[in-house]
């Protein structure tokens, strides 16, 4: 579950208010944390047929970076790059964390 981060409360993501065409990427800080939240999210929105995109962010060579690959996020669709640029283009930033 994606939670929201008010000033009074955390709200999950489906019960808050947000226009849903507000959001076309959503990006994902680094990912030896998060692959499973990260993977599901995309999968979640294919199977949902929505057009946002999920890019995972990471430094080039990393371990997470050959994990994210194998997990199939790849840089031929953009759905895998460095931090910064990556980053730029977003909507929604998120950090993942493990419980």
């Amino acid at each position: 579950m994606i939670w929201v981060a008010r000033k009074d409360a955390l709200i999950p993501l489906d019960m808050y208010i947000v226009p849903r065409k507000a959001y076309q990427q959503i990006f994902i800080f680094a990912f030896s944390l998060g692959p499973a939240q990260a993977q599901n999210l995309r999968d979640s929105l294919a199977e949902a047929k929505s057009d946002i995109v999920v890019k995972i962010g990471l430094r080039k060579g990393s371990a997470s970076f050959a994990e994210a690959h194998a997990a199939g996020f790849i840089e031929d669709n953009r759905t895998i790059g460095d931090i910064y640029p990556t980053i730029a283009g977003s909507d929604l930033v998120l950090l993942l964390i493990s419980d």
